[in-house]
């Protein structure tokens, strides 16, 4: 019985100590598995948080690669336009180029003083098409022994124009060209006298020419435009020719001289006896000249009414020097008026003082009666840039001439002028006074005729 007891005893001890037994283990291995869960978790999201990490580095990646990609394109895109932009500059450049060599070739100059600047209306490098033009204005009194008047016309030494100008670059040594040039005078001193106050409008054609020009074989010349003996301008370097030529007779070249014997004006003119050289030499002709060595050039035209000439040109610049002379053999010149007539000018300008000097000199045999007339100048003059806006010129001149629309006779001009240049107005201002004076057997007693100007010419 007793050992039943303790039988059932240790049964009931061994069983309670089981089930406490077990459920210690079982509450370990929960708190275990608990564990081992948590550790799971925090694994998936360590896990899910280096996706995500390796996702954002992989479009940092994908953003770096097409920002690279971008960069490269805009790079090759940047050395494109690099190319082009220097395609443009060097076609810009050689336009650049070609227009200042075109207006150099192109413009009437005198010693770097444009007569005509022109304005490009058209950029194409091979064909180029310019318009340029003047307008030149003058007041002059006529003081003439028997009336003193005032006159308000156009000019005779730079005439108003307007020129249009067109050339084609056939290849690296070939040009043509064409010119037209037209002067708009109302007024024309030349027309004017103390009879005609108001001489109206004229409108004349000066050019109309087609030019070939070569570097290596030189330029011709066909069809209305100055003959090639026409030499005044560029042999002045006085820079003073908005107020004063050479030819001396176109300031004021209609103004007639009065006689005291008749008490009227007679039938002679002032550029009766100084000619007016300019408007003589523009003719239609056929015109050569060639290119230069060392200087010289040799140039001649022949044209309407059995014209011709043949001209021996220097230009040269020595030490501080600057040289530019002419000098011509002419066949029917001034108008038809002369068989023949020969011509040599030489101006020289010294750089550093702006000191300048034309000495010229002619000789012609007249058709009408095979007498002869002669005549020289003499121009010295002073430029320099007193003013901010623009050099000052000075010149003073001394003019002779014997028998030149008649036998027995001389003239004699005297003049004094200043030309103001204001460089920002593409625009000059000037004045001054000249002398007319003749003698003539025929024509005892002539006044002499005084004629203070002032102008302003206005280029473009």
């Amino acid at each position: 019985m007793k050992n039943n007891r303790f039988v059932r005893f240790a049964l009931s001890l061994g069983l309670v100590w089981l089930i406490l037994f077990t459920d210690t283990a079982l509450a370990q291995n929960n708190v275990q598995m608990e564990e081992l869960q948590r550790k799971l978790e925090e694994q998936q999201r360590t896990m899910e948080q280096q996706r995500q990490m390796l996702e954002q580095q992989q479009r940092m990646v994908d953003a770096l690669h097409a920002e690279m990609q971008r960069l490269k394109q805009a790079s090759v895109q940047s050395s494109q336009q690099a190319e082009e932009a220097q395609k443009v500059a060097a076609e810009v450049a050689e336009q650049a180029q070609a227009k200042r060599q075109f207006a150099k070739d192109v413009q009437v100059k005198t010693f770097g003083v444009p007569l005509l600047t022109p304005v490009d209306t058209k950029d194409d490098p091979r064909f180029k098409l310019t318009v340029s033009g003047q307008v030149n204005r003058q007041i002059y009194y006529g003081i003439d022994g028997n009336t003193e008047k005032l006159y308000f016309t156009d000019s005779d030494n730079l005439p108003t124009l307007l020129n249009v100008t067109a050339e084609t670059k056939v290849n690296d040594d070939l040009n043509l060209g064409a010119v037209i040039e037209a002067s708009y005078q109302d007024n024309r001193p030349l027309r004017v006298n103390q009879n005609n106050e108001r001489s109206g409008f004229d409108f004349s054609s000066r050019k109309a020419e087609i030019v070939l020009d070569s570097k290596r074989f030189g330029k011709l010349s066909a069809g209305k435009g100055f003959a090639s003996s026409f030499t005044l301008n560029e042999t002045d370097l006085s820079g003073t020719q908005p107020a004063s030529l050479l030819s001396v007779g176109n300031l004021a070249g209609g103004l007639l001289f009065y006689s005291n014997d008749l008490n009227d004006y007679t039938n002679v003119s002032v550029s009766d006896v100084f000619v007016d050289i300019e408007q003589a030499s523009l003719v239609n002709r056929l015109r050569y000249d060639s290119p230069r060595y060392h200087g010289f050039q040799i140039s001649g035209s022949a044209g309407a009414n059995q014209r011709s000439d043949v001209t021996l040109r220097w230009k040269q610049a020595i030490g501080d020097f600057q040289f530019s002379s002419a000098s011509s053999y002419q066949r029917n010149s001034l108008g038809g008026l002369t068989d023949w007539r020969v011509d040599g000018i030489l101006g020289t300008l010294h750089k550093p003082t702006g000191l300048n000097l034309a000495v010229g000199a002619q000789y012609s045999e007249v058709k009408e009666d095979g007498h002869h007339f002669k005549g020289f100048v003499v121009k010295a003059g002073w430029r320099k840039r007193l003013l901010g806006f623009g050099e000052t010129r000075f010149s003073t001149d001394l003019t002779r001439t014997w028998d030149v629309s008649s036998r027995d006779e001389n003239a004699t001009s005297v003049g004094a002028f200043v030309v103001q240049d204001v460089d920002d107005w593409a625009m000059q201002f000037y004045g001054g006074y000249r002398y007319f004076n003749l003698d003539r057997d025929n024509f005892v007693d002539l006044d002499s005729i005084h004629v203070p100007v002032v102008g302003a010419r206005k280029w473009f």
